[in-house]
Formats: structure tokens, sequence, C-alpha cells
């Protein structure tokens, strides 16, 4: 049986054993006398007013303070998340914004600000205070200990803190604040280090440096601006008057009005420099950047050094939002572990779970458009929600949602996305459009297409419902709408092997190039198309050849006898050739643009074959899913017009219902009588409507009228 040990036996340094661990620790961890704690504090506070370090710590502290700070329910009760949010001025995670502003309380942007002085001093104090207000401990101040008030941090031989003590003040005893009663913010401490490293450590000596040179390069412009001032004795000058002629110069200023008086047989002149001078500007220059390199920031230099390119500085700018990230990650886990855990045992109990503070991702943040989120809602990747809305609303300084309008659907939402009003539902037959809708069979499948899903009966919801022509036509929307999305997720599955075959021809291709060391080389990558023109064409006329039939069907219901049309197979061979060739060309610029990443001289063949091979399996199947989606849509109209051009004349209409989104040009067609069939086609001559702003992701069709020809 394991025996349970309990209780830590060593210590965490053998400095202070007498549990003071104040500057005397500090004494042995930092060689610098001046950089020992606490008497770094001032020359921190000296060091930050320096231009480059200024914009260094701006560079730290201005993308950490706008972040989207929050609090994380993590399974805690909503009264203990809620109480945590507004005490501490913060929105809750899921929530679209913080709650009202109280008379008296913390403000999170003003308390980010000073927290983050722990970057320059290595550490920073607050005060928690209370007030008992409807029998709960509210939080209404952290207030600030400054760094040069604390006198000393005090642990126990485990490097547990206990107490943080402040230097007396004239009739005020030593001040003693324990765990509870402080927050804590420490940069890079270790063991009982709690005083922290400042940010600032590893520029001390090239700000040293800098700092003299500055003094020695005005010294210098003073100094020989105007040149030295020499005055020459007579000959056999007499010491007198080698005196009197140091006087004379040294007397002399170079002022507008400046000159000088010469004895009789005196001679004076001003000299400039002679030889070579050390470049005390360009020191200077190499300084600054060995501060940026110590903090991370070489990004600030780039302008002015001779070397850079947009690759390099985007390398260094996710370098420093990694950093960002990590930094905040820590402020947040500091607040949990102290004010947080205290606010909620004050309230609530030991027990009782506590809620984290988090910081949304610093370090991936993704450009959020108009049009990228159209495109995911679009994709089916991103449904509609309440907190997406009012994300959207704040983010583009929208006026707030009445909370007695209905919900947006993913259309309409798409729409206000793109500057578009909502489209109005065309009245059917029986005079109101209800929505149309069809079962979604596999929920996998059913996740990835791209229409609005009923939360109640788990159907597809068509955009709109029918209009009279529509419904009068006998098209079946919801059996067109199914058999292209069963041929679509068959599809895209099937597509598996051609994605298989392209990346091994891709990623040799790839290696070959770093092998031969030829950078140009990743422009000519091209993938095979010969089995993805094969399966295309399979499915193609396995639904072109559904749709024919389909057409069939439409005017028997109308009372009209027609055979079923044949697929133009050059077409449809044509059409498959150019979507496989859209997509493997588009997988190929891909790696390339992704190998170009990644190659450096000592990058191997493998390496970057490795690389490429990972960010190939990082991309999802929207681009896919689009392609494939318009082919097959080419294959369903080429279908439909095969039939109605052996069929008897009728009345031929466009048709947009089956579009999960609706562009302007689309929406102006909706519903639009051709004079002919050929002018049909010649609308829809690529399977959507030639117009729409969504390409092949287009989903309009021609619909039929015999009636009244």
């Amino acid at each position: 049986m394991a025996q349970v040990i309990s209780g830590a036996q060593g210590y965490v340094t053998d400095v202070g054993m007498s549990g003071i661990y104040d500057s005397y620790a500090a004494n042995v961890y930092e060689h610098v006398p001046a950089l020992q704690y606490p008497q770094s504090i001032p020359l921190l506070r000296r060091m930050a007013t320096d231009d480059q370090i200024k914009g260094i710590l701006a560079a730290y502290t201005l993308p950490i303070r706008r972040a989207q700070w929050a609090v994380d329910p993590a399974g805690c009760r909503s009264e203990v998340v809620q109480l945590v949010a507004d005490d501490l001025d913060l929105m809750v995670v899921g929530k679209d914004k913080v709650g009202s502003a109280r008379r008296r309380g913390v403000s999170w942007a003003e308390h980010i600000r000073v927290a983050l002085e722990s970057l320059v001093y290595g550490h920073f104090v607050f005060e928690p205070v209370y007030e008992l207000r409807d029998g709960l401990a509210r939080l209404i101040e952290l207030a600030e200990r400054l760094p040069q008030t604390i006198e000393g941090f005090r642990v126990d031989q485990h490097g547990k803190l206990i107490r943080i003590d402040q230097k007396p003040i004239a009739g005020v005893d030593p001040i003693k604040l324990p765990p509870e009663r402080f927050q804590l913010y420490t940069h890079d401490r270790v063991g009982a280090q709690f005083w922290g490293e400042s940010l600032l450590r590893g520029a001390y000596k090239p700000w040293l440096l800098k700092d003299e040179m500055l003094r020695v390069n005005a010294t210098s412009h003073r100094r020989y601006g105007v040149g030295v001032t020499v005055v020459k004795a007579p000959p056999n000058a007499q010491p007198n008057q080698i005196r009197e002629a140091s006087a004379l110069a040294s007397q002399y200023r170079g002022t507008e009005t400046g000159g000088i008086g010469l004895p009789n047989g005196f001679e004076a002149a001003v000299q400039g420099i002679t030889g070579n001078v050390p470049d005390t500007l360009e020191f200077i220059r190499y300084l600054d950047q060995q501060m940026s390199r110590s903090t991370l920031t070489g990004l600030l230099d780039l302008g002015s050094t001779p070397n850079g390119s947009r690759a390099l500085g985007d390398t260094f700018l996710d370098l420093l939002m990694f950093t960002l990230q990590a930094i905040a990650d820590t402020i947040a886990a500091q607040l949990t572990s102290q004010t947080v855990t205290n606010l909620v045992t004050l309230n609530f109990g030991e027990d009782e779970a506590v809620p984290r503070i988090v910081c949304g991702g610093i370090g991936a943040e993704h450009a959020v458009t108009a049009e990228s989120l159209n495109l995911l809602l679009t994709s089916g990747a991103l449904s509609t929600d309440p907190a997406l809305e009012a994300y959207v609303r704040r983010e583009w300084k929208l006026p707030e949602r009445d909370p007695d309008a209905p919900p947006l659907t993913p259309t309409d939402a798409a729409k206000v996305l793109q500057n578009e009003a909502p489209v109005p539902v065309p009245p059917s037959s029986t005079g109101t459009a209800q929505p149309t809708t069809v079962p979604t069979g596999d929920p996998v499948a059913a996740s990835r297409r791209p229409f609005e899903v009923s939360a109640a009966t788990g159907d597809v919801v068509l955009r709109r419902g029918l209009t009279e022509v529509e419904a009068a036509s006998g098209t079946d929307f919801v059996e067109v709408q199914e058999q292209w999305l069963q041929a679509l997720d068959q599809l895209t599955d099937a597509w598996g092997d051609v994605t298989f075959q392209q990346r091994a021809a891709i990623l040799a291709q790839i290696r070959a190039a770093v092998e031969a060391g030829d950078l140009s080389a990743l422009a000519a990558i091209t993938a095979p198309t010969a089995q993805a023109v094969t399966l295309l064409m399979d499915y193609m006329r396995a639904l072109g050849a559904d749709a024919a039939e389909a057409v069939v069907r439409e005017a028997t219901s109308q009372g009209v006898k027609t055979a079923v049309g044949v697929l133009d197979d050059v077409r449809i061979e044509g059409a498959a050739k150019a979507v496989a060739g859209f997509l493997a060309s588009g997988l190929a610029t891909s790696a390339g643009r992704s190998a170009m990443l990644v190659w450096n001289d000592g990058a191997s063949p493998k390496d970057v074959e490795k690389s490429v091979g990972d960010a190939l399996d990082e991309l999802t199947d929207a681009s896919l899913r689009d392609g494939l989606g318009g082919a097959l849509s080419v294959a369903q109209n080429e279908g439909r017009a095969a039939t109605l051009k052996v069929a008897p004349k009728a009345r031929y209409y466009s048709s947009e219902v089956l579009d999960a989104n609706t562009c302007q040009p689309c929406r102006d067609v909706d519903g639009m009588e051709f004079d002919s069939l050929d002018e049909g086609q010649a609308a829809y001559a690529s399977g959507g409507f030639r117009d729409c702003k969504g390409g092949l992701r287009c989903r309009g069709i021609i619909v039929t009228r015999w009636e009244g020809v």
C-alpha cells in the first residue's frame, strides 16, 4: 500500500531563513547594485522615460489594455459569476456587454492600466476594499500601493508569501498586509523573489550606455559645432603672453556677434575636427536595437534598419503577440487566485467554485469584417444568435436591437452585414408565404449545409415561401435541394482520395524545390486532376439525369407529356475540368505560400515538407464544397435544360428560392419571365445566375408554366 506523505519538507532558498525576504535576499539574486531591490525602483522609473523604452512599454501594454477581458463562468453558479463580473467591471464570456456603471467600484480599464506597471518594476500591489451591501461583501476599490512604499515581502521557508510590509511614515506604524488584504501582480518571479524582475532588466546595459552616449553626443556638438578657438602667442613669447593667449581662447564664444581682439603679434584661428571620429548616433541606434531585442520588440526597429521585409515584420508581430498573450494570461491567473477567490470566499464560503478571469486571444486575433462574417454564415460554419448580433452591432457602432423585434434569421443577418435590407417574401397562391422545410437526414451532413436549420424540428428551412408561379410549376424544391445536398455530401467525402493523391504530388515537388534550393519553383507547383475530373463527371452525370427526369414530372403535373432530355456531355466534361482545375490550383497555391513562410537557409527539405503538410491539414473544406457545389448546380441546370429543349414550348421564369442568401442581382432577377428558353439559359449559363455576387454558390434555377402558352 502506498504511503501518503503530506506537507513540504524542503525550503525555497537558503537566504533569509528568518522568514524575511527583502533587499538582503535581492542582493544575492541581482549582481548589479543599482538594480538590487528596493533601490532599483527609482532607476527603473528613470529608464521608463527613455523614448525607446517608452515605445517598448506602449507596444506591450496597449494591446493588453484593449483586449477583451472577461469572466469565464467555468461551470460556476450564475449569481457567483455575476457578482464577480459586476465588482470587477467585466463582461461575462458569451454575453455582449458589461453591466451598468456603479457610482463606486473598480474601473477595469484604469485597473489594468496601472497593473501593467508591474512590467516596469517587476511587481505592483493593490489593496482590495470592500463594503457590506444587501448582505454581500462588495468590492468597491483596488487601491494602489506604489512600489516605493513597499518595505519587504515576507515568506515562509517553503516560499509561500505570508505578508507584505509597507514602510512606516510619520505617526503611523508599519502596515502589514496579509494575503487576503492584497492583490499582487508579479512579472517573472522565481522562488521567493516576489518583487519579480522588470521587463526592462535586459535593456539596462544598452540603456546605461545610451544615456552616456547622448551626453557625449551633445557635448560633441557643443564643443565642435563651431570649432575650437586656437590663439597663438608671438614667437619667443613670455609666460605671461602664453597665459594671455590661453585666456583669450577660453573667453571666445561662438555667437552671432562673437569675436576676439588680439594684441600685436598674436594670431587666432577656429579649427575643426581632424581625422576620423566614432559615429555616436549609429552607436545609439545600435543600443536602441539591443533594447528592442531584449524585449522581443524588433518590430519597432524595422523602419530604421538596413534589413527587413513584410514577412519578417509579420514574424516579429506574431512573436510579440504570443508574448503579450502569455503576460495577459499570467495577470488573469494572479487576479483569479487572489482577489476573485477572496471575493467568492467572503460571500459564498470556501467550498464555492470560483470563476476565472480570462483575456481574449491577443496572439490569435482574426480581422472580423462584414465580408468574412458573411462567408462564415453562408458556408454554414457559423450561425446567428443574439450574442453574435450584439457583437456585430457593438463593433460597427450600430444601435442596440429593439427587444420587441423578432430575432434575425441567418439570411437576414448576412444581409445586414452586406448593408442590404431583408428580402420581402413574395405572396404565395394562398396569399401568405410560409417557410418551406425539408428534413435534414444525416445530422453530420446537415451541420455542413448552407441554410437555416429549425431548432424545434431539425428541418432545413428554405429562404422564403413559394410564389404563385413556383407553386403552380410543380417543381419539388425539397427534392431538388435534397438531391443536390446528398450528392454534395457524398462527393465531398469521396474527394478525400483525390486530395490524398494531390497532396502527395505537391509535397514531392516542394521537397524537390528545397533540395535544389530553387525558391522560384514554388510558383510552378501543380496538382494532378485526372482522377478529380473522372469522379466529378460521374456525380454530375447522375445528378443531371435526376434533374432531367424531375422536369418530366413537373410537366406531367401540368398535363403536358414530354420525353426525358439527353445531357450535353461536352458541357459536363468542360465544367468538370474547369472546377477540378480551380480546386487543384488553389491547393497548390496554398501549399506554395506555406512553403515560402518556412523556407530559410537552414531549413531541411523534411522540415519544410512537414510544415506544409501541417498547414494543409488545417485547411477547411469550405472552398472545396463551394467548388463542388457549383459543379453540381451546373449539372442540375443542364439536366433541366436538356428536358426543356425537347418539351413543348412554355413560359420560363427564374427562381432564387434555393439560395441560402440572396444578393441584389439575384433579388432583381428572382421571378422574372424570360422571352424564350434560350434567354433563360443565357442568364443561367454556368448553373447559377450569371451576375450573382456569390459566384458558384448561386442556386438559381428556371421553372416552367405550360398553361396559357
